[in-house]
């Protein structure tokens, strides 16, 4: 399960969806910039998290974006078939 919590205008929020959107990952998009999240935003402060993206990936926490840290994740969780994490990583 990866979740990653972004907002408008954020570059390195983008470039966390366009990473696994390449990868063909699926994941849960939270936008802490529409008012309707009231509940995310109230995760991401009671967590003491300053930057953006957050990327959860099962039971690891990404502060901010670096592809090398994810593709290290993903190999660790497996969820990426072997063929992209070994095209990759």
């Amino acid at each position: 399960m990866i979740d990653i919590y972004g907002k408008t205008g954020c570059s390195n929020c983008d470039l966390a969806k366009s990473y696994f959107d390449e990868r063909e990952l699926k994941y849960t998009y939270h936008d802490l910039s529409e008012k309707e999240n009231r509940s995310d935003r109230k995760f991401y402060r009671d967590n003491g998290w300053k930057t953006l993206p957050i990327i959860i990936i099962n039971e690891y926490t990404v502060e901010g974006f670096d592809e090398d840290i994810l593709g290290e994740i993903i190999c660790a969780t497996k969820i990426a078939n072997a063929k992209i994490a070994k095209k990759n990583y």
